[in-house]
């Protein structure tokens, strides 16, 4: 009976992860792949050596504002 309970409990952990996780990872998938995101970072998920964008990401020569818009690697 305690392995029924446990197989129950885990069934409902994977269900959950499931339910959640494959939405969110196609989500993002589709918006990496709508934006050619993969041409600029293929690496995914790590970003280079980081697994988030860091401050050396970012152009030094154009105004902070302006990589979000024209650097394809922060965007």
């Amino acid at each position: 009976m305690k392995t029924i309970g446990a197989m129950k409990s885990m069934r409902l952990r994977l269900g959950l992860i499931t339910g959640l996780g494959v939405p969110l990872v196609l989500t993002t998938g589709f918006f990496t792949a709508g934006t050619n995101a993969g041409i600029a970072c293929n690496t995914w998920p790590w970003v280079g050596d980081n697994w988030f964008i860091s401050k050396k990401h970012f152009l030094p020569d154009i105004p902070v504002w302006k990589n979000f818009v024209e650097n394809k690697l922060v965007t």
